[in-house]
């Protein structure tokens, strides 16, 4: 949740889809997969003033010297490992259509030879949704950083990954909703718009 949100304008922990804000409604759906604790990557690490303890949620700081989400994910990744996770569930904070049968769907397909589980939503592989293993994946992060390469799409081919099909998901009862990412003004009225349904 470290992004500068520059297309939405405003910090996207503020905003709100119906009564309930975005960020927890991700937190929930994550909750209601059996996801804990949460842990939340923002540019300076500090709590939320609207987020209480019973949460079970740790914030932390994006790591310094990583750019974009990749900032986040060292940071989340190497506190994961701390806390002695096995498999850590990835979520960018503006899904909130999120639902937890994706990632319970995700946690089926987990095998100690795979270091990733992606699911592919309607415009490809979705690799902020995967469920890694964090060591390999923070091993994949260094390898691409000394490439000179940004992309989370090429963190995810240096690793064993299974992916998941569009298909299979929406077989399960998943539906498109669940990937909308929320970037602008246009995609916020959407959200809602389904959220009411």
């Amino acid at each position: 949740a470290g992004g500068d949100s520059t297309r939405m304008g405003e910090e996207k922990q503020s905003l709100k889809i119906s009564q309930q804000g975005m960020v927890e409604m991700v937190a929930e759906a994550m909750q209601a997969a059996g996801c804990q604790p949460l842990l939340i990557a923002t540019r300076d690490g500090q709590p939320w003033g609207s987020w209480d303890a019973r949460r079970e949620v740790l914030f932390i700081a994006d790591d310094e010297g990583w750019v974009g989400p990749q900032a986040g994910l060292v940071s989340g990744l190497n506190a994961a490992i701390e806390l002695g996770c096995e498999w850590v569930q990835l979520a960018p904070c503006d899904v909130p259509l999120l639902n937890p049968d994706l990632l319970l769907e995700l946690q089926s397909k987990a095998s100690p030879e795979l270091g990733a589980v992606v699911p592919e939503g309607p415009n490809g592989l979705e690799p902020l949704l995967a469920l890694v293993q964090p060591k390999m994946m923070l091993d994949a992060l260094y390898q691409v950083r000394k490439a000179e390469k940004r992309s989370i799409f090429a963190v995810l081919e240096s690793m064993v990954m299974k992916a998941i099909s569009h298909l299979e998901i929406g077989g399960r009862g998943i539906g498109d909703s669940c990937f909308l990412n929320v970037n602008s003004p246009e995609d916020l009225q959407m959200a809602r718009k389904l959220s009411n349904r």
